[in-house]
């Protein structure tokens, strides 16, 4: 089926079909985001086609929810997020910022060909 016109409509079939089995609600707000909660711990995952992100407040139950999945499917853990679907992740102790500055250099390049002096304001 892959390379077909269905695929995608497929694959996300039964990726969701996946995800509500193993105890996932799919967001109102957001179709590529699933949430689990079991008592005081949860899981997020957003799912892109085939790339996905995973956070938790809890290790193990993380570590948990993904052997689960890869016994369907084959999936590579990363490690800590540095890049995801174009956004640039840099975490502190504190906090986790996202920012695009890769994809705001590129636009520049691509479109910004001679050097322009700023306006005052």
């Amino acid at each position: 089926m892959y390379g077909t016109k269905q695929a995608p409509r497929e694959w996300n079939s039964a990726v969701n079909a996946l995800m509500v089995s193993c105890g996932y609600a799919r967001s109102d707000a957001d179709s590529c985001l699933y949430i689990k909660r079991v008592d005081k711990m949860f899981v997020y995952i957003t799912l892109y086609v085939d790339d996905g992100l995973a956070a938790s407040n809890d290790q193990a139950f993380l570590d948990s929810e993904i052997q689960a999945f890869n016994k369907v499917y084959q999936l590579k853990r990363l490690g800590p997020v540095k890049v995801f679907l174009g956004l640039e992740f840099m975490r502190t102790p504190k906090f986790i910022f996202m920012h695009q500055s890769r994809y705001i250099r590129s636009l520049v390049a691509t479109y910004h060909t001679k050097k322009e002096e700023g306006k005052g304001t």
